[in-house]
């Protein structure tokens, strides 16, 4: 479907307008305009790896490894559980970032390296930066404030919405996604030398929280 604007949304707003005039559909999609499809069926793959309630994103010959790059899958009862497609008060930047975050909360994002959307950006070589690349980035120090806020506010309350529609009635696992949800802060005296005990326990903690999946 195609929709005409003289207005520029950004494509954050765009996502959140699509979602609000079709807000029943099975699974939502997304691709950069700067990607081309290299697999045939690539839709059906990540459709189905996503499910109803799941994350899931194709390679983009890039670092779709590490981010939710390429193409990407949202199912359809996760993003109504959400209550938005992208956060709100975002233009351009950091969608991505919140994209992961949730899914590492919810523990429901998978990829799939074999299905290929290649990226064509100016960042890896493959395409030059136009006058279009340039205007989504005019309100990056705008986004990266909102997203600082949205990190407080905002993204764990849309996790806090999705928890019993993605993780269900286990309470234990849902108390394991709260935690995920949360970033620990560690404070290291810095008066005196820390002391062995102090050095040990820090370790300790902190490999505790990466096993547990906490970010800290």
């Amino acid at each position: 479907m195609l929709f005409r604007s003289t207005k520029n949304r950004g494509v954050c707003g765009v996502l959140n307008f699509f979602l609000e005039n079709h807000h029943d559909e099975p699974w939502y999609g997304f691709i950069s305009d700067d990607s081309i499809v290299r697999s045939i069926d690539f839709q059906k793959y990540l459709v189905d790896a996503a499910g109803s309630t799941g994350f899931a994103n194709s390679g983009d010959g890039f670092r779709s490894g590490r981010r939710m790059h390429g193409a990407v899958v949202f199912g359809g009862d996760l993003l109504r559980a959400l209550g938005w497609w992208a956060p709100p008060g975002l233009f351009h930047s950091f969608v991505d970032d919140t994209w992961e975050r949730i899914s590492r909360a919810l523990d429901n994002w998978k990829f799939l390296p074999g299905v290929m959307v290649e990226h064509m950006h100016p960042w890896n070589g493959k395409g030059e930066a136009d006058e279009s690349h340039r205007h989504a980035y005019e309100r990056f120090e705008e986004d990266k404030k909102a997203y600082s806020m949205l990190r407080r506010l905002e993204i764990p309350a849309a996790i806090e919405r999705a928890i019993p529609v993605v993780v269900g009635d286990d309470l234990v696992k849902q108390r394991e996604a709260r935690f995920r949800s949360r970033a620990v802060l560690i404070a290291t005296p810095v008066s005196r030398s820390p002391c062995w005990y102090y050095t040990n326990s820090l370790v300790e903690t902190c490999l505790l929280l990466e096993r547990a999946g906490g970010p800290y």
